[in-house]
């Protein structure tokens, strides 16, 4: 990649910065105008939310289970896992920022009250008690 971006005279630029966690990784994924993440595979991808949390877009594709909720957030785009898509919809989000930073603003929130772990909790409670009830009814 440094190479790539060396040879697309771009490297003055691009920055790999590497492993990050902790309040670190918070203070690059809030810095951001977007994540994206073009995938044709992420069984959760707990990074999308942990960018919502941020309240930065999120850009990805149909490619990570997670998609439905991440259109739902509001918070976020399921395109296309194309070039060509990703930089359509990265033009969007630059030329129309403040627009899109209201929608990662609802991400956010979103993140924070649906991703709560009290109301997991509820969730899977809920979930676990249907398939109880399901498989008693069965009998």
């Amino acid at each position: 990649m440094k190479q790539l971006a060396q040879s697309l005279n771009i490297e003055s630029h691009t920055y790999f910065l590497g492993f990050a966690s902790g309040k670190q990784k918070v203070a690059i994924l809030s810095a951001c105008q977007a994540f994206a993440l073009p995938t044709s595979q992420e069984n959760f991808g707990f990074v999308f939310f942990e960018a919502l949390a941020s309240a930065t877009f999120v850009v990805t594709t149909k490619g990570t289970d997670t998609w439905p909720e991440i259109k739902n957030s509001n918070g976020g785009s399921v395109i296309n896992n194309t070039p060509e898509a990703f930089a359509q919809e990265l033009g969007c989000i630059l030329q129309n920022f403040p627009e899109y930073q209201a929608r990662a603003d609802q991400g956010r929130q979103w993140v924070l009250s649906e991703m709560d772990k009290d109301t997991i909790q509820t969730k899977y409670e809920l979930l676990y008690q249907t398939v109880i009830n399901s498989n008693e009814s069965n009998k």
